[in-house]
């Protein structure tokens, strides 16, 4: 199974294409050597794996650093998800793997678990994919909430169509 051009876009949508080198916590600032950096160095279509301060990439580039990424989300998806999946529900859970590295815990709920219990909460499918993963080192974004709850909506309604 591969991610759908909607897939594609739905991840292109959320991360949005910086050409520069910068800090996921002020994208607007061109990160350069020595400059402090609170959040993840980050560029492109939210790659952070290679990044270096002071790089800049064209969209071409970018494109091609999304295209890996997406395969490192789908290879988490291919070797954790046990179940038959929907295109949209793949594509779901490829864009949040791409954006969090993969849940232990999602898989397990997506695999069947009725609940899972985290922090002394038990939470359902639903609970886990819209109220987790919404912070970057500790700060709730609102973006991410938005991402979350329509990577869930996606995944339950499909809403391509």
């Amino acid at each position: 199974m591969k991610t759908t051009p909607a897939g594609i876009d739905f991840i292109a949508g959320h991360e949005g294409f910086l050409p520069y080198a910068y800090d996921d916590f002020n994208p607007a600032k061109y990160i350069m050597p020595g400059d402090p950096i609170q959040g993840t160095l980050t560029i492109g279509y939210g790659h952070t794996a290679t990044v270096k301060p002071g790089q800049r990439i064209t969209e071409a580039q970018g494109k091609k650093l999304l295209a890996q990424d997406i395969q490192a989300a789908e290879d988490w998806v291919k070797r954790n998800i046990k179940v038959d999946l929907r295109p949209w529900q793949f594509d779901a859970l490829v864009s949040h793997a791409f954006n969090t590295g993969g849940s232990s815990n999602l898989a397990k709920l997506v695999n069947g678990a009725p609940t899972v219990n985290f922090g002394g909460k038990n939470y359902n499918l639903g609970q886990w994919w819209t109220q987790t993963y919404i912070t970057s080192k500790g700060k709730p974004f609102a973006g991410l909430q938005r991402r979350r709850n329509e990577e869930y909506k996606l995944y339950t309604e499909n809403f391509y169509t």
